[in-house]
């Protein structure tokens, strides 16, 4: 109970506003049974990409039962080197290449977008740059930035304390504005080279908080606070307005997936609407959130940054909500109170981050926490000052020895930085130094069976049954032949050196023999040649 009033305080709701104990649902959607058969040199790697936990079961000798609850529960570490063991997800967060922008002491960076091999930075006086990235291998190596750069200062008046915004569509780039939109081709901007520009005289508005672009429906979506949501189509690379959502409400930012449109205002929470080609109606469905800062969606959740009600003493917090839009049920899933200040949220690739100012956290989110051990904690945390902007660069992805690494770029106000997301898959590896039969079963928990697309209260258990047996080190028939081969050719010199030794002894003894003999002659003659002289 007290948890829940802690809950409402920061939230500033009631109780009955959200769902405290969701129906849970178990989803036995797959089991499967393998054979591993090492010797005592061998380690075998089991890799799971799509799980977020690992249980692993254990019985000694080898054994087809194939009811999990007749094994013995074990820790990650109980049995290394002695048989198997598991090793969780693990995030890792690292800086690669950064490089210092052209700010010419005075200016500073907006925004970000990658397109790619390349991306492109707005800086405030109105003025574009293209930034090359070179990749060796899979590597990022450098990035450098264009020496020319576009102007469009004399078509949008500057306000250095405005921020330009990007959208890419097809292989058009539109930068957005309170005073008007501008586009070019960015394929181009190439041989020194640049694109020419169009301008876009769009619907006047104060403020705009957020630009979000629909890539499925070819939609923009201009976030401009009281003035509501201007909705436009792209068609023919040119922007046509097709109607403006007003809720009476300072709206800051929207997300979107199929039809559905979630708008979050800085009062009341998250609305949700349906999408037509002409039209929004409201699905009379929202949650409840007091002073929210921003959100994002991923999969059935929301993560968001808010801050509760006090004009002093302020905490600024994250939360991740988990939403079955069918029922139209949700849960307050997880709170982040960190240490760290938070400013803002966003998505990167397959990716979330809570960001700070200094400080910044990554997030794995879509997973009730009813389905893992309290110390479930994938998050980690990384440090870059004043970051405004993360971006995927998309294509880099790659694995390597159970990783999967993922390349993005991070802007601040004058820096740019490379920054490289090592993902490690939860893994069990087997080995052992002695000769051992046992058998063991994997309780896998995913979100990725096909009912826990739309419900995230369902947990997608798959069972996985092994029986390792690890040998000692034995010879294979070629191998073998080649021992015996090479054992002949050793007993063979062995014998030659025995006889040639045997030669070199007899020679040796006869060569011994003759000195032996001449020096008794040389005696016998020194001998009688004495005696001689003593007769004299």
């Amino acid at each position: 109970m007290l948890s829940k009033l802690i809950l409402s305080i920061l939230l500033g709701i009631t109780f009955c506003g959200w769902t405290r104990t969701p129906q849970i649902k178990i989803d036995k959607f797959n089991k499967t049974e393998q054979a591993i058969s090492i010797s005592t040199e061998d380690f075998k790697h089991l890799k799971y990409p799509n799980a977020f936990d690992l249980e692993l079961y254990y019985q000694e000798g080898l054994t087809n039962e194939k009811d999990i609850q007749k094994y013995q529960k074990i820790n990650d570490i109980q049995l290394y080197q002695q048989g198997c063991s598991f090793f969780e997800r693990k995030i890792k967060v690292e800086d690669q290449v950064q490089i210092q922008l052209p700010d010419e002491g005075k200016y500073t960076f907006t925004d970000l977008i990658v397109v790619e091999r390349q991306a492109f930075v707005i800086r405030n006086d109105n003025k574009i740059f293209r930034v090359q990235l070179d990749f060796n291998g899979n590597e990022l190596k450098k990035m450098s930035v264009s020496s020319q750069h576009l102007d469009f200062s004399n078509k949008i008046v500057i306000n250095l304390k405005k921020k330009p915004q990007f959208l890419v569509s097809d292989d058009q780039i539109f930068i957005v504005t309170e005073k008007g939109t501008i586009s070019f081709n960015y394929k181009e901007w190439q041989n020194g080279t640049l694109p020419q520009v169009n301008f876009h005289n769009l619907e006047d508005v104060n403020n705009i908080y957020y630009v979000h672009y629909d890539e499925q429906y070819k939609r923009v979506f201009i976030v401009a606070g009281i003035q509501g949501v201007l909705v436009y189509e792209i068609k023919d690379k040119v922007l046509n307005h097709i109607y403006t959502i007003k809720l009476n409400l300072n709206i800051i930012k929207v997300q979107t997936k199929e039809d559905q449109l979630f708008i979050l205002d800085d009062k009341k929470g998250i609305h949700f609407y349906t999408l037509s080609e002409n039209e929004y109606k409201d699905s009379e469905f929202m949650i409840p959130l007091e002073n929210p800062i921003s959100f994002v969606y991923n999969k059935n959740s929301f993560l968001v940054v808010a801050q509760t009600a006090q004009a002093s003493d302020k905490i600024i917090f994250g939360i991740e909500i988990l939403f079955h839009f069918k029922n139209q049920e949700f849960y307050y899933n997880k709170f982040y109170l960190e240490d760290m200040q938070l400013k803002d949220v966003q998505s990167c690739g397959e990716f979330q981050f809570l960001i700070g100012y200094d400080v910044h956290k990554i997030i794995q989110t879509n997973v009730y926490r009813g389905f893992v051990d309290e110390d479930f904690d994938y998050d980690t945390d990384f440090m870059i000052p004043l970051l405004l902007k993360i971006e995927e660069i998309e294509g880099t992805d790659y694995e390597k020895a159970n990783y999967q690494y993922h390349y993005s770029l991070a802007l601040t106000p004058r820096h740019l930085y490379g920054l490289i997301i090592k993902d490690r898959n939860p893994e069990i590896v087997c080995s052992s130094q002695k000769q051992i039969e046992q058998s063991y079963a994997v309780l896998i928990n995913s979100t990725q069976c096909e009912k826990a697309e739309t419900d995230p209260f369902i947990v997608c258990h798959e069972e996985h049954f092994i029986n390792l047996v690890v040998n000692e080190v034995l010879l294979d028939s070629q191998s073998q032949w080649y021992a015996e081969i090479f054992l002949i050719v050793v007993f063979v010199i062995f014998i030659l050196l025995l006889i040639c030794g045997y030669r070199m002894c007899t020679k040796w003894k006869t060569i011994m023999q003759k000195v032996e003999e001449q020096l008794k002659k040389e005696e016998n003659k020194r001998k009688r040649y004495d005696k001689l002289n003593i007769n004299c």
